[in-house]
């Protein structure tokens, strides 16, 4: 039993150098890092190009003039006479229509023809007329 012990201990262990493996080499090293830097980049630019979009989608006048058009139930139409109503007297935001008789009045005075003033005239009353209480049934 000591022979087999002192054998053990007086022969040579062969062992080969330990494997480095894929992370100790510094070009895949490297590459991880790039990798995972070039991604957090590419997500962050994404996030604020969808939150510009975003906040530029939410104060457009354009969206504005869609949302007021979509509750007051106005037609493609109506929305389109509203905005060459706006272009004809250089009203950037036409959702001011919604709002301003004084605009109504200085459109209808310019308008010429009697087919487009009455179809003007209709669509003022619908925005700006007082809404009708709901008609209660009898008792």
């Amino acid at each position: 039993m000591w022979l087999l012990a002192e054998k053990a201990l007086t022969t040579p262990v062969i062992t080969s150098p330990p494997d480095p493996g894929v992370i100790h080499h510094p070009w895949v090293l490297a590459w991880i890092v790039l990798t995972m830097l070039t991604s957090t980049i590419v997500t962050w630019l994404v996030f604020r190009w969808r939150g510009a979009r975003l906040k530029r989608r939410q104060n457009s006048p354009k969206q504005l003039l869609r949302a007021l058009c979509r509750l007051h139930h106005l037609s493609w139409f109506d929305r389109q006479l509203i905005s060459s109503c706006a272009r004809k007297l250089k009203i950037s935001d036409p959702a001011r229509f919604f709002l301003e008789a004084d605009l109504w009045r200085e459109l209808l005075a310019a308008e010429s023809s009697p087919v487009q003033r009455l179809r003007l005239t209709k669509l003022q009353e619908k925005l700006l007329s007082e809404p009708k209480p709901p008609v209660s049934p009898p008792a």
